[in-house]
């Protein structure tokens, strides 16, 4: 694998980013922002993204992209997050219940809901919420938590899933970490 830089920055934008260079595939940063919410979560995000492009890739590509994780990504996408997502690519916007007696209307934001259906975008949460959940780090659960909790990202952006759904996402990615021989 090559060398992967990390820097932080203020950026109030992103959270963390991911940057390589276009023609030759190579990585140049990991970038982190300090006022980032969810630090720790952002940054193992991002490292799925480098693992995506530089592992299961072919550097110029992302392995979620291009066929080579079948498997996972088939379980991904069966998953009733992502299904509930796709569904809100014909919609203007959503009504909420926040509690039982009231509901908000909510304009949805198409293009993120698009960006959010991204292969490389769904492995990088899904992978995130992988190594939160087998690393088992307290830091990293809370975090996790917190996106749970976070009425938009979860409700209406299905930024992760539940235990439930996310089952057989753990079992594929299981599977592929002992298929790659990063795990036993």
């Amino acid at each position: 694998m090559p060398r992967l830089a990390v820097r932080t920055n203020a950026s109030t934008v992103e959270a963390a980013s991911y940057e390589w260079d276009d023609h030759t595939g190579r990585p140049i940063s990991l970038s982190i922002s300090r006022r980032a919410p969810r630090p720790h979560l952002a940054v193992v995000h991002e490292i799925g993204h480098f693992l995506d492009q530089q592992a299961l890739g072919d550097r110029h590509g992302f392995g979620s992209e291009s066929g080579c994780v079948p498997d996972l990504m088939d379980r991904i996408d069966a998953t009733a997050a992502v299904h509930r997502l796709r569904e809100l690519r014909s919609r203007r916007q959503i009504l909420i219940h926040m509690h039982p007696h009231r509901r908000e209307r909510f304009m949805l934001d198409q293009a993120l809901i698009r960006y959010r259906l991204e292969p490389k975008e769904l492995f990088a949460r899904a992978y995130a919420q992988y190594v939160t959940v087998r690393s088992s780090d307290l830091r990293l659960l809370t975090q996790l938590q917190e996106a749970q909790r976070d009425l938009f990202l979860w409700m209406v952006y299905h930024q992760y899933w539940n235990d439930d759904d996310f089952g057989p996402v753990l079992r594929a990615f299981d599977r592929l970490m002992r298929q790659r021989r990063w795990i036993e």
